[in-house]
C-alpha cells in the first residue's frame, strides 16, 4: 500500500433534515400569507412551487 485508496467515485447525499430543525410551524397567520402569495402568483402568470413551506413565520416576527 503506497498511500493509494480503491475508491473510485464520490457520490454525495443531500439531505435538508438539518435546515428543518429548530423551525416552527406554521400559524394560521402563516398559511393565510402563503395562500394570498400564491393567489396573486397565479395572477400575474408567476411559476411558483405550492409544496415548498412557508419562510417566514410570524412567531420568529415577533
Amino acid at each position: 500500500m503506497k498511500g493509494e485508496s480503491e475508491y473510485e467515485t464520490f457520490r454525495s447525499v443531500a439531505s435538508a433534515d438539518l435546515l428543518n430543525v429548530d423551525r416552527p410551524e406554521a400559524g394560521d397567520v402563516d398559511l393565510a400569507r402563503r395562500e394570498r402569495s400564491i393567489v396573486r402568483l397565479k395572477e400575474v402568470g408567476v411559476l411558483y412551487m405550492e409544496h415548498l413551506p412557508c419562510e417566514v413565520m410570524e412567531a420568529r416576527l415577533l
